[in-house]
């Protein structure tokens, strides 16, 4: 008898450790951490959670924020469009903290985009990432076919930081984005001359990719001049096209530009990536000093881009130079030379801060 009862306590005692082991401790947490934790996955991965238990079976619908993309491949076998019509239809929030949308012009007509971005914009979305897939789909121009983003954009007070890449972006005479710091357009992005207006951007942030094209200049331009607040600026220089009879920005973009930059009081920071991204683009062959030459003309924009900050900006305390980052062994030594010429020419620089530190890698 005793033995029996020792074997039913032990029973019990392993009972309770398989009952300890299976408890569900992530269902006992608070909604807002359980949604804290959701706003880390990708839009399939938070739907799915609806079937883990009754008390998940509607959690997703309030997650606040929503990533979306055709990189995924459920969302490519269910049909993008019907999945994320369906989740914004179901969607029960308030407000949307981060609208993140990767798009392959494949999938998605425009106007569906344009109808999801209104549906982010009608709740009061603080950050906004939009990512179209062009696939160097182009006109009879041989002009990239970008997503225009709606005019709708341009009046969302709650937005805080937008991130665009293959999208055109043209600033209206009027708009309200007061709340804007942070604006980020990468590669592929259509920086065509916007319309002049006084509408200002509250962005502390600017970051750019360029290949400093006379109409991207005069973009700049009109970018720079409505910042009023900026702080930081990163220009990331993008492969040229054309470059061989390349087209000369006109005196006067330049002009516009470095009295753009001047006006800005709160500019501090200046970082500028690729600045001899030319090499990894074209091969060279020759002397080592006959290259370099070969080289500096071919990069007269990106020279000429660091000679308008300096003459320009005013409260400038920092500009970091980023040359090229290369796995390439045989590129080291070239780049190693320019950056030692260019440091030279550096110093016979006009400046307007006498504050400015150059940072060079």
């Amino acid at each position: 008898m005793a033995r029996n009862h020792a074997g039913e306590q032990k029973g019990s005692l392993g009972k309770k450790r398989v009952e300890m082991k299976m408890e569900d401790r992530i269902s006992e947490l608070p909604n807002d951490v359980l949604l804290y934790i959701l706003s880390f996955l990708p839009m399939y991965q938070v739907v799915r959670t609806s079937i883990l238990s009754r008390s998940w079976r509607h959690l997703w619908t309030q997650v606040p924020v929503l990533d979306f993309g055709t990189h995924e491949p459920h969302f490519t076998q269910l049909g993008i469009e019907s999945v994320v019509n369906c989740c914004l239809m179901l969607y029960n929030a308030p407000k949307i903290k981060q609208f993140r949308a990767r798009i392959d012009h494949t999938c998605i007509l425009h106007h569906n985009l344009d109808a999801w971005l209104r549906f982010a914009l009608q709740h009061n979305v603080e950050e906004l990432d939009m990512d179209y897939i062009t696939g160097n789909r182009r006109d009879n121009e041989h002009n990239l076919i970008l997503y225009v983003m709606p005019r709708c954009l341009f009046h969302c007070g709650t937005l805080r930081a937008l991130r665009l890449r293959g999208c055109e972006l043209k600033l209206p005479a009027s708009f309200c984005l007061g709340s804007l710091r942070t604006l980020e357009l990468y590669q592929d992005m259509d920086l065509k001359e916007p319309i002049l207006g006084n509408s200002p951007l509250g962005t502390t942030c600017l970051e750019l990719n360029t290949s400093l094209n006379r109409w991207e200049i005069r973009g700049m331009t009109q970018l720079l001049i409505r910042s009023h607040y900026l702080e930081t600026l990163i220009v990331d220089i993008q492969k040229m096209i054309g470059y061989v009879t390349r087209n000369m920005v006109e005196s006067e973009g330049w002009e516009m530009l470095e009295l753009a930059m001047s006006s800005l009081l709160h500019l501090k920071t200046v970082r500028i990536y690729n600045l001899f991204r030319i090499t990894t683009i074209v091969s060279f062959s020759g002397e080592s000093r006959t290259l370099i030459n070969q080289i500096l003309m071919i990069c007269e924009k990106e020279i000429k881009l660091l000679k308008a900050v300096l003459k320009s900006c005013k409260m400038l305390d920092r500009m970091f130079i980023s040359a090229i980052n290369t796995q390439d062994p045989t590129k080291w030594m070239l780049i190693s030379e320019l950056l030692l010429i260019l440091t030279e020419e550096l110093q016979s620089f006009p400046r307007v801060s006498a504050n400015a530190e150059i940072y060079l890698s």
